[in-house]
């Protein structure tokens, strides 16, 4: 289904099994359709927005899925994968607001797809230890693949993996700004195949920790025949988010303690220790154009037991006008303008990347004109990316699909090739080095593509 204009409610939770569900923007100008759920009872969250069951998958692109419901109350998720072996793809989306956590992983061998979108809001102050982007319940996932997109504002942290047992067999993470997660950043479970790229992670762990150490990522064993890549990433933490964090003692000057030159666990140094891509990794203090201020009192009450916090300071930024009306005198502030997380031309990050790029998320061609993209539809992945020699391709949902191209910046094709299959390999190591071109064309001669950096 498509849909355009703004807001539309939602009259009970959308749990999707034995089919594949595919919302997307209509093609055109103007702000993301807003889903708002109308389902709670003004006094206790509703549990989510959205629910693959058993022999459900879901796909989105252009939307705008909010988390506060009509009456303000936040829904404690807002994607829940119930069903093994489904499939949630995401592109060009936003998603705020959640009680508890964008997405809840509580099922084997599923695999999640996010590109081109910004999740932020993600917890309540009141309960920092349920803030969380994914959240893994305890098991295995098949595939993870994050990329070009924008995550902040987290009470607790980036990724849970709830036990040993939730084992990553491929994850890939690229290209992606991550600022302000509140107790940790990541902390991944087991990895077949770990995948961390290009990244931006800006003030992780922002609420300090008095006790054991903490990391901005972490990992807690390797599985047999494990691969991990964590290069070409920024991790830093501002100056004035040290400053932020108080005293414990005022007798003897001691601080709430900062993560702050302690980003890898030890599993992670070690595996990055054997890597000479380790060294790419680096330490910068960006200024965004339009970051989050620093939020004082969350900080504060933090080590207060008696506080009493409210909500994520948007001061700064101004509800749409439309998005804010609920059809009667209650309004909620809803926004359709976010943070602004580029920065100057003369950081050493706008051309740190492995192909000399700029790193993290670039969102500023997106939201305003969505146009049918194959990859999304079709759920097709593409890994790795960079690439060195063999190029995967899954065609996960076998899509009415002709050939797949590639061509160089300057238009010229270097590559075609049929698909015959739901998996195909295209071979490259004749190819140079550089930036080109993914292309895929359907039997109807309309075209998706996608940026391919070969190593």
């Amino acid at each position: 289904m498509s849909c355009v204009g703004s807001p539309y409610v939602i009259n009970e939770i959308i749990d999707v099994a034995d089919f594949h569900l595919r919302i997307k923007a209509e093609e055109g100008d103007g702000t993301r359709p807003i889903l708002i759920l109308n389902v709670g009872d003004g006094a206790n969250p509703v549990d989510q927005m959205f629910v693959a069951s058993n022999g459900g998958d879901i796909s989105m692109s252009g939307l705008h899925l909010a988390g506060e419901d009509i009456f303000g109350i936040k829904t404690l998720r807002i994607v829940r994968i119930n069903g093994n072996k489904s499939r949630v793809s995401l592109n060009d989306c936003v998603l705020d607001n959640s009680g508890q956590s964008g997405f809840r992983l509580n099922a084997d061998s599923i695999k999640v797809f996010i590109s081109n979108s910004l999740i932020g809001r993600m917890g309540q102050l009141n309960d920092p230890s349920n803030g969380r982007f994914l959240d893994n319940r305890g098991h295995p996932i098949d595939s993870l693949w994050v990329t070009n997109s924008v995550i902040y504002d987290v009470t607790s942290r980036i990724y849970r993996h709830g036990s040993d047992a939730a084992y990553l067999h491929h994850a890939a993470i690229d290209q992606c700004t991550f600022f302000g997660s509140g107790q940790w950043g990541f902390t991944f479970s087991p990895a077949d195949e770990l995948i961390f790229t290009n990244n931006i992670v800006a003030n992780p762990v922002f609420l300090g920790y008095t006790g054991e150490q903490r990391f901005a990522i972490t990992i807690d064993t390797f599985r047999d025949g494990d691969y991990v890549d964590i290069s070409y990433n920024n991790f830093f933490t501002a100056p004035s988010f040290d400053a932020a964090l108080p005293l414990l003692s005022a007798n003897t000057g001691d601080t709430v303690r900062s993560v702050n030159g302690a980003y890898f666990g030890p599993q992670i140094s070690n595996a990055m220790a054997a890597s000479a891509s380790s060294t790419t990794n680096f330490s910068e203090v960006l200024e965004f154009a339009n970051a989050p201020e620093i939020q004082q009192d969350f900080i504060d009450n933090t080590y207060d037991s008696t506080a009493t916090l409210g909500s994520w300071d948007f001061s700064d930024l101004t509800p749409d006008d439309v998005y804010s009306l609920l059809g009667g005198e209650q309004a909620i502030d809803r926004y359709s303008t976010f943070h602004d997380f580029s920065y100057p031309e003369s950081a050493q990050s706008y051309t740190a990347g492995n192909n000399g790029q700029k790193i993290g998320a670039d969102l500023s061609i997106l939201g305003t004109d969505v146009k049918e993209d194959f990859f999304v539809r079709d759920n097709i992945l593409f890994y790795p990316n960079p690439v060195s020699n063999e190029l995967f391709i899954q065609n996960l949902d076998q899509g009415d699909l002709h050939s797949i191209m590639i061509y160089d910046l300057k238009g010229v094709q270097i590559k075609e090739q049929r698909v015959r299959a739901t998996n195909a390999v295209v071979q490259l190591p004749d190819v140079s080095a550089g930036t080109y071109i993914l292309t895929i064309r359907d039997n109807k001669g309309n075209l998706s593509s996608r940026t391919l950096i070969k190593n």
